[in-house]
């Protein structure tokens, strides 16, 4: 991969509570998380857009670097939806 090619994306935590925001030369994906507890390990769900949801090229990628994004804070995530 040459310098020019490589993506450039931010994933942050949303200004709108349980969301993520996925920034890239795109544009801006929004996703939504849940935490199913508050005790230590407890899993962070994910949660894909519905079905009836239009995605566009960028889906794919920007989602699964969200997970990696909350994985890489220490967050044990598991997938909602598909």
């Amino acid at each position: 991969m040459t310098p020019d090619s490589i993506p450039t994306f931010k994933v942050q935590f949303g200004k709108i509570a349980r969301t993520l925001e996925y920034t890239d030369d795109g544009g801006r994906l929004m996703f939504t998380f849940e935490v199913s507890s508050e005790e230590p390990g407890a899993p962070l769900f994910l949660e894909h857009w519905a079905k009836a949801t239009p995605r566009d090229s960028r889906y794919a990628a920007a989602f699964q670097r969200t997970r990696e994004f909350l994985e890489s804070r220490g967050y044990v995530v598991e997938i909602w939806g598909e």
